[in-house]
């Protein structure tokens, strides 16, 4: 554990996430730096679990695991690496929750706090453990829901929750004193399962401001670079993507992709890639430390969201953010909070999910006009300068945590 200094007019946080277990894992990366803007904030932070950190080694990083999962998600059927994933999760879910619950008791005379904040897990019972335990009032922070997840994952349509493990979730959703959403639409979700509207926050979660960021002019070597950050899962639309790019790859002699990230889709994609006869303009990177996305990020003049369409489309994507910050000019897919976090024809464009021909048209036109893609890429950085740095959304956190001080613990846990 870890504890900051404290300031008088703020509560004192016991931060309950599982990444920071993680030094090479993005979701690690940003708990870290979440907690370093809580304590700028002059916020006393108790981080749990511990990190297991390697010495000498800095936590930003985000590396592929490799093993066994690559060999699952390279090498067998869509269809069953997703329910694969599914038993890994739930069985992931329970051992972590009793790991944290025993740790828990054996610390708690030594916790000087005043709420505790959880960053939810899929399949998760640790909020309802730690409560109970240590009789403080709890603060989901919540960034998907396990039935949802589940149904996007299987490409299934969503008619609402079921099983114990879904009703275990709404349940902490309704006893908590406070839950912190990082999108509009999954605010809806949980006040529609029956929580108190009053105690669902939605604070966008904004990534870090680095000097590395936003370079000013973008590189002047005649080259346009295409950028996607992100997980290759079907919805992604990662694809499509590379569709899109063979359409207009030889209007745009020019132009190279490059595609960083990991998931189950990456072999499936490189195998299109192949397909388009373009391999030496397509590069897949895999996961890279995150200092160094951010420096090819630089060296980028487009961003692009390709998702298609999904039902509840809850996400905040934090690729977005990252292109925004870095100054590029944004394509994303028009659905969910996407809508909210780009201005269409001011701060990026917005094109219909999974429509490739719309995709094309953007591509092709931002990449034939320097002017237009300075000028999205500007007021996209100041609309991020705006809204979605961490210090905002830090400012915001120490709010939510501050009304639920006076919340019942115990009594709210039934």
């Amino acid at each position: 554990m870890s504890t900051a200094p404290n300031r008088d007019d703020a509560p004192r946080l016991l931060y309950v996430n599982a990444r920071f277990r993680r030094a090479d894992n993005f979701g690690g990366v940003r708990a870290r730096q979440l907690v370093d803007a809580l304590k700028d904030l002059g916020v006393s932070v108790t981080t749990f679990p511990p990190s297991e950190e390697i010495p000498g080694q800095q936590p930003t990083t985000t590396q592929r695991l490799g093993g066994l999962k690559d060999f699952v998600q390279d090498n067998l059927p869509t269809g069953l690496t997703i329910w694969l994933v599914e038993i890994w999760l739930v069985l992931g879910g329970a051992l972590r929750s009793l790991r944290y619950a025993v740790r828990a008791i054996s610390v708690r005379g030594h916790l000087n706090a005043d709420v505790i904040l959880i960053r939810v897990q899929e399949y998760d019972w640790t909020p309802w453990l730690m409560c109970k335990i240590l009789g403080l009032p709890v603060v989901q922070e919540v960034h998907s829901i396990s039935y949802l997840a589940r149904s996007q994952r299987q490409g299934k349509p969503i008619g609402g929750y079921g099983g114990p493990l879904s009703r275990m979730e709404v349940a902490q959703w309704r006893s908590a004193a406070g839950v912190w959403v990082n999108s509009t639409e999954l605010r809806a979700v949980i006040v529609d399962n029956g929580t108190t509207p009053e105690r669902v926050h939605f604070i966008p979660f904004g990534v870090a401001q680095s000097p590395r960021q936003y370079p000013g002019d973008r590189p002047a070597d005649g080259s346009i670079r295409i950028v996607f950050v992100g997980s290759f899962y079907p919805w992604h639309g990662v694809q499509s993507l590379i569709r899109a790019f063979a359409n207009m790859a030889a209007e745009v002699p020019n132009a190279t992709l490059v595609l960083m990230g990991e998931g189950i889709m990456r072999a499936r994609c490189e195998s299109d890639a192949e397909k388009t006869d373009l391999g030496d303009r397509i590069e897949f990177t895999g996961w890279l430390p995150r200092d160094h996305m951010v420096e090819r990020l630089r060296d980028a003049h487009i961003g692009v969201a390709p998702y298609l369409a999904v039902e509840n489309f809850y996400f905040e994507p934090v690729k977005l953010f990252d292109y925004m910050a870095a100054g590029l000019a944004v394509i994303a897919s028009a659905q969910g909070g996407v809508r909210e976090m780009l201005e269409c024809g001011v701060s990026g464009c917005l094109v219909p999910p999974g429509d490739e021909a719309a995709l094309t048209r953007e591509l092709t036109r931002l990449c034939q006009d320097p002017d237009l893609r300075a000028r999205l890429g500007t007021a996209a950085r100041q609309r991020y300068l705006d809204r979605y740095t961490l210090a905002a959304t830090a400012s915001h956190v120490v709010e939510v945590c501050a009304d639920a001080v006076g919340e019942p613990a115990l009594s709210a846990c039934h």
